[in-house]
């Protein structure tokens, strides 16, 4: 899940009337700008995730990265995307639909406690290793607990259909109300400042 920086209207208004000098540096800043622009959305992402996903892990917050321009001759576009592995799971918060069944996936109970970001402990090895538990049997419906009065407690129950998801995580829409105004916010002054620097070194010499 990728977005694409690339805002190309917002110079327009910052860039009339500028002179020779002042012209030649729209690319520098812009490329500055957009790698700005970029790193800010990824930062945003990370510290307000909290708001749209339920307990979003170190992983996931962290799985937020982002691509600038390497260059002022590189084309003057930016990324912010996530990490392949966390895609695979997130996109069900920020598209919604329906999450294929899969035989073997199992769910808690309100017998059993999560970890703190309310997931299945173990959850990968969660069958090999009741599979060998004391006191603890698999049946088509699930993983139980056998207690000594003879009784048995459901701890994990199947998946048995695919889930439906609703969209709760609006994370293109967010970025692209956000970035223009992050981009106003640093063009005009990256701008300004290359034209400073230009100026200082052509007096210097350095540069004719």
């Amino acid at each position: 899940m990728t977005i694409k920086i690339d805002v190309k209207s917002n110079i327009k208004q910052f860039t009339k009337g500028l002179n020779k000098l002042g012209r030649s540096q729209i690319p520098f800043a812009t490329n500055k700008t957009i790698g700005n622009t970029a790193f800010r959305l990824m930062t945003v992402t990370k510290e307000t995730m909290g708001k749209y996903v339920d307990r979003p892990t170190r992983l996931t917050k962290n799985s937020v990265r982002y691509e600038a321009p390497k260059n002022k001759k590189a084309l003057p576009i930016g990324y912010v995307y996530f990490s392949e592995l966390v895609s695979k799971y997130l996109k069900y918060s920020i598209y919604g639909g329906m999450r294929p069944f899969k035989k073997g996936r199992v769910l808690p109970t309100r017998n059993i406690s999560t970890n703190a970001f309310g997931n299945v402990r173990n959850h990968r090895n969660i069958i090999t290793t009741m599979k060998n538990k004391k006191n603890h049997f698999i049946n088509s419906t699930g993983i139980f607990k056998r207690f000594k009065n003879g009784t048995n407690k459901l701890l994990y129950i199947f998946e048995t259909r695919a889930v439906k998801y609703k969209k709760t995580f609006p994370f293109f829409e967010r970025m692209n109300l956000i970035a223009p105004k992050v981009f106003d916010h640093h063009f005009k002054k990256n701008l300004q400042k290359a034209i400073d620097n230009t100026k200082e070194l052509i007096a210097k010499g350095v540069l004719r």
